[in-house]
């Protein structure tokens, strides 16, 4: 609970997280969804990723896996055992191709031949969780927009995953692969249906670290945009790019200075990339409007900015903030700010679940709660965050709304998930 002054401060720059309406927000978030899946302007993508929802993993059926995430490349066979739980075998990292010099992405479809080649006698199905920009074909190959995080391969625009990697294999004499691409966020809800041989009343995945994004499981019927149809399909929201939370001053003051101004603006709000920035900038404010000492207010550095790291030693009483905040008073107030900035985080992840629960009518039976498979640093570790969500799932989601929900982890959710997808989906 924040002082008077405190809440004073943060109302007057629109920071406060009560300035993220429950209810209303929910609403707005809804709107935007439905816009999204029927095709019309909206900053929800809402992708179809055309991978079924179903939740029976088929028991000792193996699959090859992959994972492309950054620097490393793992891989993997799984298969499920006669009571549902994941068994990975053959596990391998290798370097991300492309992280070591620019190459081809014919070159970059043959190493990552060389890497399958020896498990291609154990499956003829593959998940492949690609975390780079991607479109989902009705197929499940996948079409490569383009590459980030340092990986250089400069002609792979445009050029389809699964089918360049069967080319290469073809060239190594073997024989083609079933591919389903998709991306970490449905890889990790997909986990949860895999996790536990237990069913649930529904399906969120969610990702809070660096960034944040968000899928969920919808009747095929409501995504107009392909024709809508029969059954059910995993949605990938991208709702890190979500437009309609109110922001405050110092959220724009971190989006003009971004580098892309505009874009991801609930990422910037919420993102562990963004946050430390974000908690810089409010400080600075309520140092110039003489919220803290005056000792403090003449020492501080106008030009340092905190790292979630150093916020997050800074609770446990540690790390290289405790002397810049060692008064009681500015102690005080930098924890106020601290857990207001991450209660405001909070509510908008409630918010998202409560629009995907409305959407979808699932868990409204406490014994048969939606399961969110949620991964993440900032998500686990950042301060103050999971007691503050924990609070509002309960007042507000089963209290108010009346949706009953369980988080589940699961080590290797990328692995799993992406099994999960090949079996479901060959």
């Amino acid at each position: 609970m924040c002082s008077f002054e405190v809440e004073n401060f943060l109302k007057r720059h629109h920071m406060a997280s009560g300035g993220i309406p429950l209810l209303r927000g929910t609403g707005e978030l809804l709107r935007a969804m439905r816009d999204g899946l029927a095709g019309r302007p909206s900053s929800l993508f809402m992708i179809p990723t055309y991978l079924s929802g179903e939740t029976r993993v088929p028991q000792e059926q193996p699959a090859i896996v992959l994972d492309a995430g950054g620097t490393n490349l793992r891989i993997a066979v799984v298969h499920f055992d006669d009571l549902g739980a994941p068994i990975i075998e053959g596990f391998q990292k290798y370097p991300m191709p492309g992280t070591q010099g620019s190459l081809s992405c014919d070159a970059f479809f043959d190493a990552i031949a060389a890497y399958i080649l020896p498990y291609t006698n154990s499956s003829a199905r593959v998940g492949f969780c690609f975390s780079f920009p991607t479109e989902i074909l009705p197929n499940r190959d996948g079409k490569i927009l383009a590459f980030s995080k340092e990986v250089a391969v400069p002609d792979a625009a445009g050029r389809l995953l699964g089918e360049g990697i069967n080319a290469a294999l073809a060239l190594r004499g073997a024989g083609p692969l079933q591919f389903t691409i998709l991306n970490d966020t449905v890889a990790t809800m997909l986990c949860g249906i895999g996790y536990e041989n237990k069913s649930y009343g529904g399906y969120i995945g969610f990702i809070l670290g660096t960034g944040t994004n968000t899928c969920y499981i919808e009747s095929t019927s409501e995504i107009t945009k392909i024709g809508g149809g029969e059954g059910r399909m995993a949605v990938n929201m991208e709702s890190g790019c979500y437009a309609g939370f109110p922001r405050g001053d110092y959220d724009r003051e971190l989006d003009e200075a971004s580098q892309n101004p505009g874009d991801h603006l609930t990422e910037k709000m919420i993102g562990g990339a963004y946050l430390g920035e974000l908690m810089t900038r409010t400080v600075r404010g309520a140092v110039r409007e003489g919220l803290f000492s005056e000792a403090l207010t003449a020492a501080f550095d106008m030009t340092r900015v905190f790292s979630m790291v150093e916020i997050s030693d800074f609770v446990e009483g540690s790390g290289p903030l405790v002397p810049i905040f060692q008064n009681p008073g500015d102690r005080a107030v930098f924890l106020e700010l601290l857990e207001d900035c991450f209660d405001r985080a909070a509510r908008i992840v409630a918010v998202t679940f409560a629009a995907i629960m409305t959407q979808t009518g699932e868990g409204h039976d406490a014994s048969r709660p939606v399961c969110i498979a949620a991964e993440g640093t900032t998500f686990y570790k950042a301060p103050f965050f999971r007691q503050k969500l924990e609070h509002y799932l309960d007042t507000f989601l089963r209290d108010e709304l009346g949706f009953y929900c369980k988080i589940v982890r699961a080590d290797d959710a990328t692995l799993i998930g992406s099994a999960v997808a090949a079996l479901l989906n060959s």
